[in-house]
């Protein structure tokens, strides 16, 4: 399985792409994409890791303006910060936090559908929604500018967000679909005792229906990403048609992010 997890102890689900294999043999350049939570909570020791070691230059940050407010990035010396907002505000209140119990038990009081398939649905809305495309197209420009040094990407638990974002990544650079897959289930690996003492915590109050949309919030699920990708299969043929009919990538630059990135 792949797993290039970075030794930071104060950041539990920052990881470095580098190694991933491609379908045509290529791999993916060391210290050149990352994709991670929030850094809100990272020691000084981490950032400058991330600085000196890494050689971070861009910080794309996919969170809502509200998340920021409450949680603001620790900077990471020398890096430019972006900001490109994956979720509008008419899902405010799911993207509000991942974590946050409150705002996902809003949403899920408000239907008599399954968790899973509300969560399904967010899913959808983060690729396919109209919002979504110059989002994505911004920060593939971000990728193609980044001439040297690395890019990381995050939202508020490396999960959801940026667990669409790399996979549609990793599948423009050829990739195959069990690795992208693998690389999106590990947040639950990393994530995994946070969320299991946050699901012990809730149980002692919570209802059986309850406890069963907490466990979905929390989770990983590979039912959501494939569904992203059949869906781009079925409406463009692929991800790389994909991002060129819907986000306005040319083959040209995607060609170029293969240069920049794999080796």
């Amino acid at each position: 399985m792949y797993n290039k997890l970075l030794a930071l102890p104060s950041l539990e689900n920052t990881r470095d792409l580098g190694g991933m294999k491609t379908a045509d043999g290529k791999t993916v350049k060391a210290h050149r994409l990352i994709r991670s939570g929030e850094l809100s909570r990272a020691s000084d020791a981490d950032l400058a890791v991330l600085s000196k070691v890494y050689g971070v230059g861009t910080v794309v940050d996919l969170r809502t303006p509200a998340e920021i407010l409450q949680a603001p990035d620790k900077p990471v010396p020398g890096a430019r910060q972006v900001y490109l907002s994956l979720l509008d505000e008419s899902f405010f209140g799911i993207a509000r936090d991942e974590y946050s119990v409150e705002a996902w038990m809003n949403m899920f009081r408000d239907t008599d559908r399954a968790p899973e398939d509300v969560f399904e649905e967010m899913y959808l809305k983060l690729l396919f929604d109209d919002y979504a495309a110059p989002v994505f197209r911004s920060f593939f420009d971000v990728l193609l500018s980044q001439k040297e040094g690395a890019v990381l990407w995050h939202c508020s638990a490396g999960k959801d967000r940026v667990g669409v974002t790399s996979a549609v990544l990793e599948l423009c650079l050829g990739v195959d679909e069990e690795t992208v897959l693998e690389d999106y289930l590990l947040t639950g690996v990393f994530t995994g005792d946070v969320c299991r003492a946050l699901l012990q915590t809730f149980a002692a109050f919570a209802d059986p229906r309850q406890l069963s949309a907490m466990e979905v919030l929390l989770s990983v699920k590979p039912r959501y990403l494939r569904r992203l990708i059949d869906g781009m299969k079925n409406r463009y043929g692929g991800a790389k048609e994909f991002v060129i009919g819907r986000f306005g990538v040319t083959p040209d630059e995607l060609q170029e992010l293969r240069l920049m990135y794999l080796e």
